[in-house]
C-alpha cells in the first residue's frame, strides 16, 4: 500500500529530493494509480504481473525524476 502511495505522489509531480509538488498533482497521481489498478482488475491481470508493471512504473518515474533534478542543477551551476 505504501509503495502505491509513493508512486502516486511521484507521478503527480512530487520529487524524491523534496520541495516540489502540488496537492492537485498528488490528486492526479492518485487518480492515475487508481485507474491503473482498476483496469488491471477489469482485464483480470494477475497480481504477480500487476506488481511487475507497478515496479516498472516506479523505476521509470524515479529515473526521470533523478534526470530532471540533475539537469536542473546543472543549469543552475550547482553541479
Amino acid at each position: 500500500m505504501e509503495l502505491k502511495i509513493i508512486i502516486s505522489c511521484l507521478i503527480g509531480g512530487g520529487s524524491i529530493a523534496g520541495g516540489q509538488g502540488t496537492i492537485i498533482g498528488a490528486f492526479l497521481g492518485v487518480m492515475f494509480m487508481s485507474l491503473l489498478i482498476n483496469s488491471f482488475n477489469l482485464f483480470e491481470i494477475g497480481a504477480y504481473w500487476q506488481s511487475i508493471i507497478i515496479g516498472l512504473i516506479l523505476v521509470s518515474v524515479v529515473t526521470s525524476d533523478a534526470y530532471l533534478t540533475t539537469r536542473k542543477l546543472k543549469n543552475l551551476g550547482k553541479l
